[in-house]
């Protein structure tokens, strides 16, 4: 994991992100109720089978296609050829814009978040084309995933874990399977 002071979100393949309360989005801001909503048709240049590496691992993400105002979503990370953790993710529509909600899970398929019972709940707070940002979070620490389109064939995502002045950033780089 890399510290990183700054992470430009406001463009993506040449297009302007859309802030969805119509203020900039900046690190671990809380973002108010919004005045246009993406549906969940705009994020299905998503969908697909990703696959790719992370810190050296192999790792990959599956979306299916937007169906029933929802989408949703696997990942899996191998490291010495064994399950490190799942997550299953759904992206779906609130009263406040599109969530994403995720779960982790170990090889045996134990959820990490059960002893709180809800899965993680990440707003999405901007979308342009070719790019969605999820955060939830406030002032001293919060989480942001970057989801970036490449290319057709190339997919980026960045998770980043800030507390007080510290980043802690992940990125999984995938190319279509």
């Amino acid at each position: 994991m890399n510290a990183i002071a700054n992470l430009d979100t406001s463009q993506s393949m040449g297009a302007p992100a859309t802030t969805l309360a119509g203020t900039p989005t900046s690190y671990g801001s809380q973002v108010g109720l919004c005045q246009s909503q993406p549906d969940i048709y705009s994020l299905a240049w998503m969908a697909g089978s990703w696959i790719g590496q992370a810190d050296g691992d192999p790792v990959d993400e599956h979306w299916s296609t937007p169906a029933g105002g929802t989408m949703m979503g696997m990942f899996r990370w191998l490291k010495n050829g064994r399950v490190y953790y799942y997550e299953l993710l759904v992206i779906e529509p609130t009263a406040n814009g599109l969530v994403l909600r995720l779960k982790h899970f170990d090889s045996g398929l134990n959820c990490w978040e059960d002893r709180r019972g809800m899965a993680v709940a990440y707003p999405l707070v901007s979308a342009g084309e070719g790019e969605a940002v999820f955060e939830r979070g406030g002032s001293f620490r919060s989480t942001r995933f970057v989801y970036r389109l490449i290319s057709d064939t190339e997919l980026r995502v960045t998770a980043d874990d800030r507390k007080g002045d510290e980043t802690a950033s992940s990125e999984f780089s995938y190319r279509r399977a």
